[in-house]
């Protein structure tokens, strides 16, 4: 498969994953689940989607017999219908031009594709200066305010605040080194401004939101043909805002003071759109009524529980091996029956008898053979078949009713010998009696043996031994009636 055959089929596979974390994401919020637990979801989700076509490329196909049924056709059928072959044609300018528009794909794809991921390093590459512009932090109110902050939620990891020298909007980035940039107005907040913007760009430091971001700009980068893959981005995204709110609340935060700030800060100050899809900026105009909306409702805004996420995590593996694997398939179905003018041979059955002696507990099942069919028809050229298979063949289909009736008569002396092995082991007593006639032996410890007699016949050591099925006759060979076609007459020279 060329590389733009591989994009389609990456696509299509891509859009049957993105609709299953689409209803799995709208089930929780029917269900009444937090942001955090919505988050979970459509991060699930995207992770699936990197790990997409490396379990595409590595696994073997699973065939899924999904599509409409075909009509399977023998070996001899296809050799008889088989036209001659032509010779191969010279490749016409459709063709030319099939493939040229191929390669014009590859390279547009391509093309895009690394023009994100420039723009991706032109983020950082911008942040990274930003940071080295800003001056540190040297009030030692900053410094106590972050690292009571940490405590509380439980940041282990050592986090850096600067203050930018021109204006910026509240930002973090960075995931084992994380980095905090506020406006040089900052210098004048009140301390329960200051508290609320610290604490909400803490509570993704908390969460490794600047991570999930990242791939999630690297995702759009390799699937950007893909508009569900954006949708699903910013929905990410989205809820990641959500649950970092619920977190700011659940640690004590007023809903109305926090919305107030929230809201003074989105009027002040404006991401870049470059750096604003790696670092977290804390409000965006086009995202601030909803998460307002959010903030002053009530609703659950717990995080999300670790049985949640692993029952969560096997789903969207199990989900993304079945998507990456499945190859839909057209579904077998067996030939159609023929016109008693052209019949077809089929093939004998072949039933499996059991290897191991049947015990007590277990009994053999006879196999049931097909029905007899009917004789192969001539081949157009070719003698007829010999009356020798014909008359083979009418006494296999004798043999067939004789063994049917066999069978029903065997079902029946199983069953019977069931119920007597049934009474035995209800009276504590399985042991065997030998021959018919004789008395039982000796039986289980305490229990004495149980004589045969008219009334209580003995029980033999096996269960009936089933019937053998009749063979079916070996049909004459193609190739024989072929060899004896005629020979054609030689053209004159």
């Amino acid at each position: 498969m060329n590389l733009a055959g591989g994009i389609v089929d990456l696509l299509l596979r891509s859009s049957l994953l993105l609709a299953i974390v689409w209803l799995a994401a709208a089930g929780v919020r029917r269900a009444g689940g937090s942001a955090a637990m919505r988050h979970m979801i459509w991060l699930l989700g995207l992770g699936a989607l990197l790990l997409l076509p490396l379990l595409t490329a590595v696994l073997p196909p699973l065939d899924l017999p999904i599509l409409p049924a075909t009509e399977t056709v023998s070996p001899i059928e296809t050799v008889a219908s088989a036209p001659t072959a032509p010779a191969p044609a010279a490749p016409s300018a459709t063709a030319q031009e099939t493939v040229s528009l191929g390669e014009l794909f590859e390279l547009l794809y391509l093309t895009v594709a690394a023009g994100l991921l420039g723009r991706l390093a032109l983020g950082h590459s911008l942040l990274a200066r930003l940071w080295r512009r800003a001056r540190p932090a040297e009030d030692a109110h900053w410094q106590a305010l972050v690292d009571g902050l940490r405590s509380a939620l439980d940041i282990r990891r050592p986090v850096a605040l600067r203050l930018a020298t021109e204006p910026a909007m509240p930002m973090t980035w960075g995931t084992l080194s994380p980095r905090i940039l506020l406006p040089a107005e900052a210098a004048g907040w009140t301390d329960e401004r200051r508290r609320i913007v610290l604490l909400h760009e803490l509570a993704h430091v908390a969460r490794r939101d600047s991570f999930a971001r990242s791939a999630a700009t690297i995702l759009c980068a390799l699937y950007w043909l893909h508009p569900a893959v954006w949708y699903a981005a910013r929905r990410m995204r989205l809820e990641q805002e959500h649950a970092c709110d619920d977190l700011v609340l659940s640690l004590g935060a007023k809903a109305s003071v926090y919305a107030r700030n929230l809201l003074d800060v989105a009027g002040a100050f404006q991401p870049r759109p470059v750096v604003a899809s790696l670092s977290v900026a804390m409000a965006r105009t086009s995202e601030l009524e909803r998460r307002l909306k959010a903030i002053v409702r009530r609703g659950p805004r717990g995080r999300s529980s670790a049985r949640f996420v692993t029952s969560t995590g096997a789903g969207a593996l199990g989900a993304t091996l079945l998507v990456a694997t499945m190859v839909p398939v057209a579904a077998l179905q067996p030939t159609p029956a023929r016109s008693a003018e052209a019949p077809r041979a089929a093939a004998p059955p072949t039933p499996a008898l059991a290897a191991s002696a049947p015990s007590a507990t277990s009994r053999p099942r006879a196999p049931r053979p097909a029905a007899g069919p009917a004789p192969a028809g001539p081949i157009a050229g070719a003698p007829a078949p010999s009356e020798d298979y014909d008359a083979m063949l009418a006494r296999y289909n004798g043999e067939l009713a004789a063994y049917q009736r066999q069978l029903e008569d065997y079902d029946r002396a199983v069953d019977a010998h069931d119920r007597q092995v049934a009474a035995l082991r209800a009276r504590g007593n399985l042991a065997n009696s030998g021959n018919t006639g004789n008395s039982g032996n000796s039986g289980n410890s305490g229990n004495p043996g149980i004589p045969a007699s008219a009334g209580r016949p003995a029980i033999p050591p096996t269960p009936p031994v089933p019937p053998t099925p009749p063979t079916f006759p070996t049909p004459p060979s193609p190739l024989t009636a072929v060899a004896a076609l005629p020979a054609l007459p030689r053209p004159p020279t």
